[in-house]
């Protein structure tokens, strides 16, 4: 082989070598197969359609992450911020993965059928529209609403 054709062939297989190493593990949102194959801090969890998703972390309790989306307890490891379902805010639902992202499933008032609410963490409205305020829960986090 001339010394042309053997730099030709190094450069091509060097270039191919070097992109699997640059590859980058799923971000937030991204598809993955297990929990080693997200970015720190995330986690690979089913999304309400049943697809696995990379979702950050956040800390059993919190009820809301930075965000806006809902801490929701869903491995034995810990919490994730929920990406969301399909289910809009104000609908009704029979549980927190339904709800859309930031939405958790609460019955407002007592004996009423539960409806996707914005979480948030009493007493900050810091996620809640202009006259409502934060609920709080029986598990420690609160939903937006009419209230004090």
């Amino acid at each position: 082989m001339s010394s042309r054709k053997s730099w030709v062939w190094i450069a091509m297989v060097l270039g191919a070598t070097s992109s699997a190493c640059g590859s980058t593990a799923p971000g937030e949102g991204e598809a993955c197969s297990s929990s080693n194959a997200c970015a720190t801090g995330l986690e690979c969890v089913n999304d309400a359609a049943g697809a696995p998703r990379c979702m950050r972390q956040c800390t059993r309790g919190s009820a809301v992450c930075d965000d806006g989306a809902a801490c929701i307890d869903l491995t034995s490891s810990g919490a994730v911020c929920w990406l969301g379902g399909a289910t809009a805010l104000g609908s009704p639902c029979a549980g927190g993965t339904q709800c859309a992202r930031g939405g958790v499933c609460v019955s407002a008032a007592s004996g009423a059928d539960p409806t996707c609410e914005q979480a948030c963490l009493p007493p900050s409205a810091e996620f809640c529209a202009a006259g409502e305020s934060c609920v709080a829960t029986t598990s420690g986090g609160g939903f937006c609403g009419a209230g004090s």
